[in-house]
């Protein structure tokens, strides 16, 4: 298979801080050669540095969003298969805008179905899957390229136990699929 990894270093607007050092620990702990090794194609292509000087998390978070799209879709183009590695969950809406995806998994202990008027921290990344969904941030969300929102019918949401409250009461208004991965609460437990 051809593979095009996708390296999108970015936490909170912060290049390679924070959960934005994730990518690179990927790729300089064997990825590519794993990958490689089991035959198939591999490419990386990094973002860079994008979104403005003072990393602004909204900012530069959509900015991501719109460098991701256009690598997804050029990965698309050239019949690879692209898989993004990333630092925060916003960047999925840059994935599902490159691919011209219909539906989505999300698997995240967090719901990520906030939005401006509901999130108790203004946390951007917690209102990832909500953008996604069409719910917030749609004038943003609109200017990346190919974007679309899927219909929350065409989400299936695995593993969300951190809820907040209003997450929850949205949640029960929509048609989205939850579930549940058996064994990883048990798994996680014996971790701690």
């Amino acid at each position: 298979m051809k593979i095009s990894i996708i390296l999108a270093s970015y936490d909170s607007g912060h290049y390679h801080g924070g959960m934005g050092q994730g990518p690179d620990a990927l790729i300089s702990g064997g990825l590519v050669d794993a990958l490689t090794m089991a035959g198939h194609d591999v490419t990386v292509e990094d973002i860079g540095r994008v979104g403005d000087i003072q990393e602004r998390e909204i900012a530069t978070g959509f900015a991501v969003c719109n460098a991701v799209a256009t690598e997804v879709r050029l990965a698309r183009d050239a019949g690879r298969f692209p898989i993004v590695l990333a630092g925060n969950c916003l960047t999925s809406a840059g994935a599902v805008a490159g691919e011209d995806a219909d539906a989505i998994i999300w698997a995240d202990q967090h719901g990520d179905l906030n939005t401006p008027e509901t999130s108790a921290y203004g946390f951007l990344d917690g209102m990832a899957l909500a953008t996604v969904l069409g719910l917030c941030w749609r004038p943003m969300a609109s200017a990346i390229p190919g974007f679309k929102p899927i219909d929350p019918s065409r989400c299936v949401l695995v593993n969300a136990r951190d809820l907040d409250p209003d997450e929850k009461r949205l949640l029960e208004t929509l048609p989205i699929v939850r579930t549940e991965c058996a064994g990883v609460a048990q798994a996680t437990e014996r971790l701690k």
